[in-house]
């Protein structure tokens, strides 16, 4: 975990990959909140049990840039902007394959899929939860394509989610990719050392109302591994 920045209303963090936000079922490893509550124990006054000061979450392997509010008033302000959509986060992604258009919008309903934790996104003709996400291609290499994705909604899983629907999986990712994407990967040695998902700007209003905006930097094994792709020609 790093810290960007600190004040006496919010926090802001570079989570690394790997690391969980907060605590699940699932895990007893130490989270992004323990991290948290250990160097700045005035966050045990602020949000909910397990998750003091976390107002959003970004999943254990994506990397990134996150707020943390340090005080009660500065958590029900962020709470009330993600309500209603006045946060602004973009994404940096390595898609697997070549993707047709410079950009484009993916609205794709999302629902739990029934097959263990992943969630499933479907044409809007059918049952699930709004969702939004725009992207812009930055740059193009053989059979990959580096695009800014902008989530308009804060679904589970959103981004992962709408690029896989799409045909376009996020590189590494351990959910959302089939078995012969995997076995393709395996065999050429293409296996990447992460899921290649990170966090890259947040904008959002504080409690005076000027706008504030974080970026974050490809992580060092992210820019390491784009660096041995092949440009397209």
């Amino acid at each position: 975990m790093k810290i960007v920045e600190e004040n006496k209303d919010f926090i802001i963090v570079e989570k690394p990959s790997g690391l969980l936000t907060h605590p699940d079922r699932k895990s007893k490893d130490p989270t992004l909140a323990d991290l948290l509550l250990k160097k700045f124990p005035e966050l045990k006054d602020v949000g909910d049990p397990d998750r003091r000061g976390i107002v959003h979450r970004l999943d254990r392997d994506t990397s990134g840039v996150m707020i943390i509010a340090r005080t009660p008033e500065m958590f029900a302000h962020l709470k009330k902007a993600f309500l209603n959509r006045r946060i602004k986060k973009e994404y940096t992604a390595l898609l697997r394959g070549e993707l047709p258009k410079e950009e484009g919008v993916i609205d794709f309903v999302i629902a739990r899929s029934r097959r263990g934790g992943r969630m499933a996104a479907k044409p809007t003709s059918q049952e699930g939860r709004s969702a939004r996400t725009t992207y812009s291609v930055i740059k193009r290499f053989t059979n990959n394509t580096l695009v800014n994705a902008m989530p308009e909604t804060g679904r589970t899983h959103q981004i992962r989610a709408h690029f896989h629907a799409l045909g376009y999986p996020i590189v590494g990712d351990p959910l959302y990719h089939t078995k012969k994407q995997h076995r393709k990967e395996l065999q050429k040695k293409e296996v990447s050392p992460r899921l290649m998902l990170h966090a890259s700007k947040i904008s959002f209003k504080d409690l005076n109302g000027e706008k504030q905006t974080y970026n974050s930097e490809l992580p060092e094994e992210f820019a390491d591994y784009l660096k041995n792709l092949k440009d397209k020609k």
